[in-house]
């Protein structure tokens, strides 16, 4: 599919490639992928896992090897970065690639194919579970295995290529769903959705403003529970008494008491001039 066509699709229906790398340190142009690792999903077909060590050239620094565990003699007999991407170049190819923190392994990716003389990386669009953790919902804790202790998702091995990969797949499935709840989702509708609901975001400023209209009032909240377990979200009747900075507080009718919220992980409001009740979060 092209990129035009992932971004179009609705998200479950398009071919996802779930991308990790462990390396040797942080810096992309310092520093080298010891490991490599790619989930493949495609809508009725089994999953296609793949991963390898990846000779660096250099040696691993402690620091690294407390991270991930990853020692120089297990590298030995590690091919080196120019046989291991035509492999995973394949599955990457036609995909919309999913990553937690995606700058990060796609500075690597680039940054290796550059060092060994190879051609840039043609990727599809990127679905970054970090941004849409933190943007979306407003989570202040947004590594993975802080995600995946949140959202109750199983960690085999954390800091090894392919388990990682596996935690974000069921990671960006989780993230997914309660958008979802209403109607598919496609992927550029995703991101546009994560960009406007960034800080100063329109979609922030709108449920701002959609709060701010309905002071005094009850008015029907999504909000997103930042503790575990139970659901990302839940539905709050609250009537807003006051509004200051990045917080509000009003009186909660489902807990009988007066308690503060976050903006930030405020999703959706029903209530307050000009919105319609029942309306979705944001124009699929």
């Amino acid at each position: 599919m092209s990129a035009e066509a992932l971004a179009a699709a609705p998200f479950g229906d398009a071919p996802v490639a779930v991308l990790d790398f462990e390396t040797t340190g942080l810096d992309a142009q310092a520093d080298r992928v010891c490991e490599a690792a790619v989930l493949r999903l495609e809508p009725g077909a089994p999953p296609k896992a793949w991963s390898s060590l990846v000779q660096p050239g250099v040696p691993m620094p402690a620091v690294a090897e407390g991270v991930h565990g990853i020692t120089d003699r297990m590298l030995d007999a590690a091919p080196a970065w120019p046989d291991v991407w035509p492999p995973l170049a394949a599955l990457l190819e036609g995909a919309v690639v999913v990553a937690h923190n995606a700058p990060f392994d796609i500075g690597f990716l680039r940054a290796e194919n550059a060092r060994h003389r190879l051609p840039a990386p043609v990727l599809g669009p990127v679905l970054d579970t970090l941004p849409l953790a933190r943007q979306v919902y407003g989570l202040p804790r947004c590594s993975l295995a802080d995600l995946a202790r949140r959202l109750e998702i199983p960690q085999a091995s954390a800091h090894r290529a392919l388990a990682d990969c596996t935690t974000t797949a069921a990671l960006a499935r989780a993230l997914l769903a309660p958008l979802e709840a209403d109607a598919p989702l496609s992927l550029g509708a995703v991101l546009a959705l994560i960009e406007a609901r960034r800080a100063g975001g329109p979609h922030r400023l709108a449920t701002e403003a959609r709060l701010r209209g309905g002071l005094g009032r009850p008015a029907l909240l999504e909000y997103t529970n930042r503790l575990g377990p139970g659901p990302l979200l839940s539905r709050r009747l609250v009537t807003v008494r006051r509004i200051q900075g990045q917080r509000f507080e009003g009186y909660c009718h489902l807990a009988g008491e007066h308690r503060g919220f976050h903006l930030s992980r405020l999703v959706r409001v029903e209530g307050g001039p000009g919105f319609a009740p029942g309306a979705p979060p944001f124009g699929r």
